[in-house]
């Protein structure tokens, strides 16, 4: 089972993306599943989240 993502990486996570580094190295240099940080990607799509 995954563990839910801190805060802390949920903000490390949106840094990295709004500096345009790509999911996948995102979820690589974090240590998260990619499903994780697609996630964070459709909150921000959607604006929940910047």
């Amino acid at each position: 089972m995954v563990k839910q993502l801190t805060d802390e990486q949920k903000n490390k996570i949106k840094d990295l993306l709004h500096q345009g580094v790509e999911s996948k190295t995102v979820a690589e240099y974090l240590g998260v599943s990619s499903r994780q940080v697609a996630a964070i990607v459709a909150h921000i799509t959607m604006g929940s989240l910047r």
